[in-house]
């Protein structure tokens, strides 16, 4: 539903910018798909900024913050797509001024803010959408973009175009004022408007070589969350950065402490399995609707290695439904919490890969009816749209088949 709105959002523009063209007379078509692709083009990049607030309302509306994530992200494609042929189109127009459309000329401003919002706008959204760098260095190049917005709203108000009165302009205006807006606290206000609260480090423990399970105690006021929800996480230690990482709730909201695990997967995640009891935990969220679109008694659970996260916290809640898990690993030891998935009461299910074979669905289906439940996977994005597209082949409605993905980029 989300990412529908924000299409038709986006082609809005294109279809009062018609209208408006036919008031004239006959339509240049290479003049109005030059201006109509500007124009949905920048409500795209507006949505960008607007889906990085991470708002709670944004958050339900595209049914969890995976969701919104990776509609933040095929914004930032489309809007790629549709600004690059703004002066393409132009350039087919005015050949002769093609430096003009890559190089600012000194006179203008309206040209000249639409010119370098170009570039870099360019630069930066290739380099945060196909160039693998740390996050740290990710985030820092991407705060440009906010410049970019500042040089292309400028761009479209100076400019003698359609914008320039009626509907169009205070339509634009809207979405450019809002994007500024979500720009100005997304990085200079969130660390002061969003509730972060304050934990300690009570046990770290090394459940495998590489998975590690790390408690923690609030200091102040104790988190409200929901079974199956994930927050984020900055550890204020000397040997561990303090950006946010997130992970999913092992614990359940009536335990005592807060409880995660984390597989050593990278930099980060090796410096926590060396981390300090009485370290400081900042915590903002909770985030995720793991699990609350299923109302069906009976469900099957499918977790692909360390996506058994969620589900471990949803176990205390299982008491009315009919549960079967199947957890697939690719090592005897990663069947992590045997003792407390068997005490929970549901059929639980090992799955071994390395020796059953790579898990589908006519695997599951001799181990599991499928038809008339609610279907919940966690776990590597490939195997769930895999056995997603199976299940839909076997009959079961996309609407009863749910997953969550969760990546900060």
């Amino acid at each position: 539903m989300g990412l529908f709105l924000m299409i038709i959002f986006a082609l809005i523009p294109s279809i009062f910018l018609y209208q408006e063209t036919l008031k004239f007379g006959e339509v240049n078509y290479l003049v109005f798909f030059s201006k109509a692709v500007a124009l949905s083009g920048i409500v795209f990049y507006c949505f960008n900024f607007i889906l990085s607030t991470r708002a709670k309302l944004l958050e339900n509306i595209f049914m969890g913050l995976d969701k919104l994530y990776i509609a933040h992200r095929l914004a930032g494609i489309f809007a790629l797509i549709f600004l690059i042929q703004h002066p393409l189109l132009l350039l087919l127009r005015y050949q002769d001024k093609f430096i003009s459309l890559i190089l600012p000329p000194e006179k203008n401003l309206d040209v000249v803010a639409g010119v370098l919002a170009f570039d870099i706008f360019i630069i930066v959204l290739v380099i945060t959408l196909f160039v693998s760098i740390r996050y740290n260095k990710w985030k820092g190049i991407h705060k440009f973009l906010g410049l970019s917005l500042f040089l292309a709203s400028i761009h479209v108000f100076l400019i003698p175009s359609n914008t320039s009165a009626g509907f169009l302009r205070y339509y634009i205006l809207g979405f450019c004022v809002l994007a500024l807006i979500s720009y100005v606290y997304r990085t200079l206000l969130f660390k002061l408007l969003v509730k972060r609260y304050t934990y300690l480090v009570k046990s770290v423990v090394n459940i495998t070589e590489d998975i590690t399970e790390i408690s923690l105690k609030e200091i102040d006021k104790k988190m409200k969350y929901k079974a199956g929800q994930f927050a984020f996480y900055s550890f204020q230690s000397k040997y561990i950065t303090d950006e946010i990482h997130p992970f999913s709730f092992v614990s359940n909201p009536k335990d005592e402490l807060i409880k995660i695990i984390a597989k050593r997967s990278g930099d980060y995640t090796e410096r926590l399995h060396g981390l300090n009891p009485d370290t400081l935990v900042k915590v903002e969220g909770p985030y995720g609707a793991f699990g609350k679109y299923s109302k069906k008694n009976k469900q099957l659970w499918i977790a692909g290695g360390i996506g058994i996260t969620p589900f471990l916290s949803m176990l205390k809640e299982v008491s009315s439904k009919e549960i079967t898990l199947i957890h697939v690993v690719k090592e005897e030891k990663d069947l992590i919490y045997q003792k407390e998935i068997k005490e929970s009461g549901i059929k639980y299910i090992p799955y071994n890969s390395k020796k059953e074979g790579r898990i589908d669905v006519e695997k599951i289906m001799k181990l599991s009816p499928i038809k008339d439940l609610g279907i919940l996977m966690c776990g590597p994005l490939p195997m769930m749209k895999d056995l997603k597209k199976q299940f839909k082949k076997q009959g079961v409605s996309g609407n009863h088949i749910f997953f969550e993905d969760f990546a900060l980029k």
